[in-house]
C-alpha cells in the first residue's frame, strides 16, 4: 500500500491543520499503511486504513469507529493513548479517493524494537525490570479502563460464548476451504506451482489437525461473562512507545474487539518472552509476567483466573489466525515475502507448542 503527496494534501484539506510541508512513510505495521506527516502547523501520523479486497465499506467505517471510541474513552480517562484528531466535519477519520484515514498528534518516543533493530538489545533479558512492570501495569490498568464500558462492537468477531474463534472460523471457511488460494494451487500444473505453494500443500494436512484440536478445546474454555472486554489484541513492545523505561503512549488499536482478557493476557505474556519468537523464549520471564499482572489485577479489585491449560489453545488459537491471515495476503500479492516469511515461521511456532505444550501448562 502507498500514499502520495497529493493524497495527503488531499486528506489534510478536511483538517484545520496547515499546508503539508513534508511527509515520509513509517516502515512499521503490516496492514495499514502510516506517514510521519509535517505541516505549517504540526507534526502528526497519517494513517491509512488498510481494506480488504471485496471488503464492505460500512464495515470497515463501524470497526474504525470502534477503535476510536475506546480511544477516546481511554484518553477522557487519561490513559496514556494519542486522541485521533477530529476533521472538519467534527469525525475522527476521513474518507478520501476510496479510502479512510486517521490522523493523530505526533509522540515523540522509543520503541523496544527501534533499539533491537540498533543493535542495542540482543537478548530476551535484555528488557529492563522496569519497561517489563510498566507495561504489566499499562496493561492491567487498560483492562480496568474498558470493562464496563457500553462500547458496541459492530464488527464483533466473537458474541457472549466469545474468543476469538469466531473469526477464526471465518477465516477458515473464507480462505482455507472455499476457492480461493488453495483452489488456485491446485490448479496450477505441477511444473508451474512454486516453493512456498507446495510448502501450503503440505501443511495442509497440519494446519487442519491443529485447527481440530482447537475446535475441540474451545468447548471447554470456561470464563465469565464480564471477562469479555474490548481487548487490545496487539499489546506489544512494538505498540508502545517509551521514554527512557516509562510507557509514554499506547498505539494500534486497529485489531480491537470484544473477547476474554485471558486471551490477551497470554498473547501479551508471549509477546513479552521472546525477541525471537520461540527460539529464545524465556519460561522464567513468561512465568514473572502471568504473576505480575495477576498480582498488579488483584491489588486494583480486578481479579483474573487463568486456566493454565488454555495457554497452549490461546497460542494456537493466535497463530493459527496469523497463519491463515499471511496466506490471505500472499495470494492476494500483499507484501508477499514479508508474509511469505511469515507464515513459515508461524508454522514452526505452532510446532514449538506441541513440543513443550506441558510447559507451557506448567507455567
Amino acid at each position: 500500500m502507498r500514499t502520495s503527496r497529493k493524497e495527503v494534501s488531499g486528506v489534510l484539506n478536511k483538517y484545520d491543520l496547515g499546508e503539508l510541508k513534508r511527509y515520509k512513510t513509517i516502515k512499521d505495521g503490516l496492514m495499514n499503511l502510516n506517514a510521519e506527516v509535517h505541516t505549517t502547523k504540526g507534526r502528526f501520523v497519517m494513517r491509512k486504513h488498510a481494506m480488504k479486497q471485496f471488503e464492505n465499506r460500512t464495515l470497515k467505517a463501524d470497526a474504525i469507529r470502534f477503535e476510536h471510541d475506546i480511544i477516546l474513552h481511554l484518553h477522557n480517562k487519561n490513559y496514556s493513548v494519542p486522541r485521533p484528531i477530529t476533521n472538519n466535519y467534527g469525525t475522527t477519520f476521513t474518507n478520501h479517493s476510496d479510502n479512510f484515514f486517521t490522523l493523530f498528534p505526533f509522540i515523540q518516543g522509543s520503541g523496544f524494537y527501534d533499539d533491537l533493530f540498533r543493535g542495542k538489545i540482543e537478548t530476551v533479558n535484555a528488557r529492563t525490570h522496569k519497561r517489563i512492570l510498566d507495561a504489566i501495569r499499562h496493561l492491567v490498568e487498560y483492562h480496568i479502563l474498558v470493562k464496563d464500558t457500553k462500547i458496541k462492537d459492530k464488527k464483533s468477531r466473537c458474541d457472549v460464548s466469545c474468543l476469538d474463534f469466531g473469526q477464526l472460523q471465518t477465516i477458515w471457511k473464507d480462505v482455507g476451504l472455499s476457492r480461493s488460494f488453495l483452489e488456485r494451487i491446485k490448479e496450477k500444473d505441477r511444473s508451474e506451482r512454486s516453493e512456498f505453494d507446495k510448502f501450503v500443500l503440505k501443511q495442509m494436512g497440519y494446519v487442519k489437525k491443529i485447527y481440530k484440536k482447537i475446535k475441540k478445546h474451545s468447548k471447554d474454555v470456561k470464563y465469565k461473562k464480564k471477562d469479555i472486554i474490548p481487548i487490545h489484541a496487539d499489546f506489544h513492545e512494538g505498540n508502545l512507545l517509551y521514554e527512557k523505561d516509562k510507557i509514554k503512549a499506547v498505539i494500534d488499536f486497529d485489531n480491537s474487539h470484544k473477547d476474554y482478557r485471558q486471551y490477551e493476557l497470554v498473547k501479551s505474556m508471549y509477546y513479552f518472552s521472546t525477541i525471537n519468537r520461540f527460539q529464545d523464549f524465556s519460561f522464567e520471564q513468561a512465568s514473572f509476567f502471568l504473576r505480575l499482572y495477576k498480582k498488579y489485577s488483584k491489588k486494583l479489585g480486578n481479579s483474573i483466573k487463568l486456566n493454565h491449560k488454555d495457554i497452549p489453545f490461546f497460542l494456537r488459537l493466535d497463530l493459527l489466525d496469523t497463519y491463515m491471515f499471511s496466506l490471505s495476503k500472499v495470494y492476494d500479492d500483499q507484501n508477499v515475502d514479508e508474509m511469505k516469511s511469515m507464515a513459515m515461521e508461524v508454522v514452526n511456532q505452532l510446532k514449538w507448542v506441541d513440543e513443550k505444550e506441558r510447559e507451557l501448562i506448567n507455567l
